[in-house]
């Protein structure tokens, strides 16, 4: 395996502007880092990762940085969003700010900010993180902004820190969000976070909220007060239904103008599939939305659950051995970083060969084909480094040596 010697210049070029956030020292530790999370075989440890690494500094250097870095981070992650958005920028285009959270087990007792939590995927209790994210969806592309860990009131506690709750998380990430310039901005999460808080907020920036209702949420329907779970008992199954397609998914809708208490005025689309018992209620704060429309951009919510399992899977979101709360902070930003970092290479790439960001286009983006992408021009740019670096009378002939490297090249790339 081929060890990282330097920085490809492509790659360099790509972070540029990340360079005004950080020190001398501290670029170069950001570099190293994101780079080599990209390339490594191995587990995205900080370990595994200085495997793969043949200059700069111990790795006890790198979980210095990872502890004092992640207020940097942050702001070079949401910087770094907000240059993607340029660079995709279309008129009359909708923009989606999605928010959820995700979690993992660790084994660690002594890992800050660890603690038991229930975990609905298993239906089991574990021992691990939670941390809430927030992407953004524009034009297809999921674009990470921003990410934050979650410590539970027993912690916060025991070690005098301000608590907060997922949903004031949420809310404080939302209420900070730039202002894009986009007229149409939707934010979609669960049920959980459909609070009045959190909408609230979202109104009071100019946004709109899009997500669904619990079963006894309480609402107004024509004056007359009731709940989710009354109206689909008694009502739902009277009232004639619209039949709305996307592909081959068929849904019975009715929608209906509510009143919520302390949310005011909304649009609720009861949707039932084809072939299933349940009934979801959805429902947004933009009134002019048709129901196809309302439902359609609820179906937006699941490109975050894709880019969970993604950074999980190729760039080791959750595979980190840290005990110290900041580092893990550090490296969840890092792999975000490292996934705009992919999105920006496909299309600087794409543009560079003259081709236009059209919706098919971007629906070709693949983050494990870029990631070998990558891969192969590190590879590449070490072999250039190590042409560089033979000394002259090892080599009979100049000739000689660029078949040898040429001949490399070409089989590691068939590798």
């Amino acid at each position: 395996m081929f060890k990282l010697l330097r920085i490809p210049r492509q790659i360099s070029d790509l972070l540029a502007e990340l360079e005004m956030f950080f020190t001398l020292h501290q670029w170069i530790h950001f570099q190293t880092m994101l780079l080599s999370l990209l390339i490594t075989p191995y587990k995205a440890t900080v370990r595994g990762r200085s495997r793969v690494l043949a200059f700069g500094t111990h790795r006890t250097k790198h979980n210095e940085f990872l502890q004092h870095s992640g207020e940097l981070l942050g702001k070079a992650l949401q910087y770094y969003a907000l240059k993607l958005i340029a660079l995709l920028e279309q008129a009359q285009e909708a923009m989606y700010v999605i928010v959820d959270d995700s979690k993992t087990a660790k084994r660690g007792k002594h890992v800050q900010a660890a603690f038991r939590l229930f975990d609905h995927t298993t239906q089991r209790f574990l021992w691990g993180h939670q941390f809430v994210c927030v992407t953004l969806l524009y034009r297809g592309m999921t674009i990470p902004y921003a990410i934050e860990l979650y410590r539970c009131k027993a912690d916060c506690h025991k070690r005098h820190l301000p608590f907060r709750k997922l949903t004031q998380i949420a809310k404080d990430l939302i209420a900070g969000l730039p202002d894009f310039g986009i007229k149409r901005v939707y934010v979609l999460a669960d049920t959980y976070y459909a609070s009045k808080q959190i909408i609230r907020t979202v109104r009071a920036r100019g946004f709109h909220f899009v997500s669904f209702l619990k079963s006894n949420r309480r609402l107004v329907i024509n004056g007359r007060s009731t709940s989710v779970s009354k109206f689909l008992k008694r009502s739902f199954r009277k009232t004639r239904k619209h039949w709305i397609s996307f592909g081959k998914a068929r849904y019975a809708t009715v929608q209906q103008a509510c009143y919520l208490p302390g949310l005011g005025e909304v649009s609720v689309v009861f949707s039932q599939k084809k072939g299933r018992r349940t009934v979801l209620p959805l429902f947004a704060t933009d009134s002019t939305l048709t129901t196809k429309e309302i439902i359609a951009i609820y179906r937006k919510r699941w490109s975050i659950e894709v880019l969970f399992k993604q950074t999980k899977q190729y760039l080791g979101l959750t595979a980190y051995h840290h005990r110290d709360e900041h580092a893990v902070r550090t490296h969840l930003q890092l792999v975000l970083l490292a996934y705009a970092l992919l999105t920006h290479l496909f299309l600087t790439e794409q543009r560079a060969q003259g081709k236009t960001f059209t919706t098919k286009l971007l629906a070709t983006f693949s983050p494990r084909e870029t990631q070998q992408r990558i891969r192969a021009l590190v590879a590449v740019d070490t072999l250039d480094c190590i042409q560089d670096r033979i000394p002259k009378r090892w080599i009979p002939t100049q000739h000689y040596k660029e078949q040898i490297i040429d001949q490399i090249k070409t089989y590691l790339l068939a590798a």
